[in-house]
C-alpha cells in the first residue's frame, strides 16, 4: 500500500527561466481534510508508476522491455558534491524520502530540472511516500499546459493524473527497491518513461546526477556486434542451455532476440531459450519454434492496447499438427 507523506508541485517555465510554486503540502498538511483529494491523487500517481507491469525484471514482469521504458541507474560521483544552489543531490533525495524539509528540498529538485539544458516547460511533482514499510520519493514530470494549472492543488493533480495516464509519463523513484529480496539500494534509482528509447537520458536523468545505463536488449546487441560474450559464440541451438553457467551477468538472460521464419517474427528472451521454455528445432529444411508452458493467452493487439480472444477449449493434437513436417 502506498501512503503519501506530502507533495510539492512546481511549474517550470523554460522560456522565461521561471519556477512557480503551485503547492507544497508537508506530511502534516497532507493529512488535513481539505487536502484529501490531493493525497488520494498523489497516491494514485505513485501507484500507477510503481505498479506498471512494464517496470522491472522480465522474469518477474514479462511485459518489461517492450518499450525499453524502465531502467535502473546508479548515481554519479557528482551526486555527493555540493551544487550551484548549495545543495547536494543525494542529501536532498534522502531528506525528501524521509519527508524532511519538503519545501526547500523539492524546490532544489525543480531548480535542477529547470537548469538542465534540454529540459522544457513542464509540471514537476515531488511526492515523498511510504511503500512496503520503506520510505521513497517520487519525481514525476507531466507536460505543461498553460491553461490547466491556474486552479487549486486538487484540480492541478486531477489534470496531471489524466495527462500522465494518456500522454507522456516520466518518473524517477529514489531509492531503488529490489522486490525480490525486499531491500532498498540508495546508490540507485529507477527511471521510467513511457514510449521508451534513450531520449530521456539527455535531460531526464541528468538533473539528479544519474549515470546513463543500457537495458538488456542494448547490451545484447552490442555484445553480438562486437563478437564478445557467450551469446555471440553460440553455434547450435542446444548451446543455449549452457548459458546460465557461462554468463558473468545474469541480465544477459533478460536480453531479447528476434526469431524469424518465412517472414513470421517472434521475440523471445534469451533466458527462455536457456531454460528450455522456448526451443528451436529443424527437420528436412523446415524450422520450428516450440513454446511450452501451462498458460496460454491469445489476444489481438495494436501495440498500445490489447484484447483477449475467447478462451480456446479444443486444440489440434501436436503430432497431427506436425504430421505434414515430421
Amino acid at each position: 500500500m502506498v501512503e503519501c507523506n506530502g507533495v510539492a508541485i512546481y511549474r517550470c517555465i523554460k522560456e522565461d527561466d521561471e519556477l512557480v510554486e503551485l503547492a507544497v503540502l508537508d506530511s502534516t498538511q497532507i493529512e488535513e481534510e481539505e487536502n484529501e483529494t490531493v493525497k488520494e491523487v498523489s497516491q494514485s500517481l505513485i501507484k500507477d508508476l510503481i505498479g506498471d507491469h512494464s517496470i522491472g525484471s522480465r522474469r518477474s514482469t514479462p511485459d518489461y522491455g517492450d518499450s525499453k521504458s524502465a531502467r535502473i541507474h546508479e548515481y554519479t560521483e557528482s551526486a555527493e558534491v555540493e551544487r550551484e544552489n548549495g545543495y547536494v543531490t543525494k542529501e536532498v533525495l534522502e531528506e525528501l524520502r524521509h519527508s524532511t524539509n519538503l519545501a526547500e528540498n523539492s524546490r532544489a529538485i525543480a531548480e535542477w530540472y529547470l537548469d538542465e539544458t534540454q529540459s522544457r516547460s513542464d509540471l514537476i511533482l515531488v511526492i515523498p511516500y511510504t511503500y512496503e514499510e520503506q520510505n521513497f520519493v517520487g519525481i514525476i514530470k507531466t507536460p505543461y499546459l498553460d491553461d490547466a494549472y491556474q486552479t487549486d492543488p486538487s484540480d492541478i493533480l486531477r489534470e496531471a493524473q489524466q495527462v500522465i495516464r494518456e500522454d507522456t509519463h516520466k518518473g524517477i523513484i529514489h531509492p531503488r527497491y529490489d522486490f525480490s529480496v525486499g531491500e532498498i539500494d540508495t546508490g540507485e534509482a529507477k527511471v521510467y518513461q513511457s514510449g521508451g528509447g534513450q531520449q530521456y537520458a539527455d535531460y531526464w536523468i541528468g538533473f539528479v546526477n544519474l549515470a546513463d545505463n543500457k537495458v538488456e536488449d542494448e547490451e545484447l546487441v552490442k555484445s553480438v556486434a562486437d563478437g564478445s560474450g557467450p551469446v555471440a559464440a553460440i553455434q547450435s541451438s542446444s548451446e543455449f542451455s549452457d548459458l546460465p553457467d557461462r554468463v558473468d551477468d545474469e541480465s544477459v538472460l533478460d536480453g531479447r532476440i528476434n526469431i524469424e521464419i518465412s517472414g513470421i517474427s517472434l521475440d523471445v528472451d534469451v533466458g527462455d531459450l536457456a531454460e528450455g521454455r522456448v526451443r528451436l528445432a529443424e527437420k528436412d529444411g523446415s524450422y520450428f519454434v516450440i513454446f511450452t508452458g501451462g498458460d496460454l493467452d491469445v489476444e489481438a493487439s495494436d501495440g498500445s492496447t490489447s484484447q483477449e480472444l475467447p478462451d480456446l477449449n479444443e486444440f489440434e493434437d501436436l503430432e497431427e499438427a506436425l504430421g505434414d513436417y515430421l
